[in-house]
């Protein structure tokens, strides 16, 4: 049976009707679930939202990492971050590794305040990083200090000569891809590489003088590299005070009114090895973390103070 023209025309309109309400619905249900991500912190960079402290975690070799910047500087952007603690655990690492981790560190501490803390080690590159912070806290064991940089040129020149193999090598200049691991350094090599060494603690000590505002005295002592632990580095004021994450804690609550009932959320991304594929993680369980760290670090000047000793212990 035909239908008149006006049922046809009810038709449409109840059909309209329909499909804007079951539009609407949808739209509601998918407000409602963007609402309950963002109070499940599903849409924060580190999975919460609401007012909090932020935690970096610094351990192992420290190398270049441009997902540790973009969280530093993430953490600076976001409005509900009101401090950051830098909880360090490492020997150090490249020069540049640690320079940009320092940097990086320092314009975030120009927005909010940053607070580090030493626990086993932070030595050379890794007593970079807490410079950053405005107020270092450490274990009264803790192994600090080492301000210095290395540049280490491995020769195998001696064990091809016993084995009875020559290697010829024609270069533009004297110091053309030297040193070198197959041949002994020459006074102008020795020279080069000691003039760079010495630029670079240059801008290492500067750094210490800035941001510590130590005697002349305290400067020419700590020149030579020396480890300190953390109860001689409050004496020559290389940090702050003893104390640990707690501590600094209190300190926030005390200095910056960050509030002690704030939640703390790491914002640490994985460390570069665990980035590298198998190979990463293959010498990750065969060394342990900071040696895998120190195994795929790329070559350069480094800051970095005994990469393979354990921490101190006692027996």
């Amino acid at each position: 049976m035909a239908l008149s023209p006006e049922v046809i025309a009810e038709r449409r309109r109840l059909s309209r009707r329909l499909i804007f309400w079951r539009s609407a619905a949808a739209l509601a249900v998918a407000l409602a679930i963007v609402a309950w991500f963002r109070v499940a912190g599903v849409g924060s960079p580190w999975g919460q939202n609401g007012d909090r402290v932020a935690v970096l975690n610094v351990s192992g070799v420290i190398v270049q990492d441009q997902a540790r910047l973009d969280a530093i500087e993430a953490a600076a952007a976001d409005d509900d971050v009101k401090a950051l603690i830098v909880n360090i655990d490492s020997p150090g690492g490249t020069f540049v590794g640690s320079d940009d981790l320092y940097r990086g560190l320092r314009e975030m501490a120009a927005k909010k305040p940053v607070v580090a803390v030493i626990n086993n080690v932070a030595a050379s590159g890794g007593y970079m990083a807490a410079l950053a912070s405005d107020r270092i806290f450490a274990r009264r064991g803790s192994i600090t200090g080492s301000v210095g940089v290395l540049f280490q040129a491995p020769r195998v020149n001696r064990l091809l000569d016993s084995v009875g193999v020559d290697i010829d090598v024609w270069r533009s200049g004297a110091l053309k891809a030297r040193p070198s691991p197959l041949e002994p350094p020459t006074a102008a090599v020795d020279a080069h590489a000691n003039e760079m060494v010495q630029r670079l603690f240059g801008m290492f000590i500067d750094m210490v003088r800035e941001r510590r505002s130590l005697s002349p005295d305290v400067v020419t002592l700590i020149s030579d590299g020396r480890v300190v632990i953390g109860a001689e580095a409050v004496q020559l004021g290389l940090i702050d005070a003893l104390g640990e994450i707690s501590t600094a804690r209190e300190w926030l609550a005390a200095e910056h009114d960050v509030s002690g009932d704030l939640p703390e959320v790491d914002m640490t991304p994985p460390p570069p090895y665990e980035r590298q594929g198998i190979l990463g993680q293959v010498l990750a369980l065969a060394l342990g973390r900071q040696e895998a760290g120190a195994m795929l670090a790329p070559s350069g000047l480094l800051a970095l103070w005994r990469p393979l000793a354990p921490a101190a212990q006692v027996r």
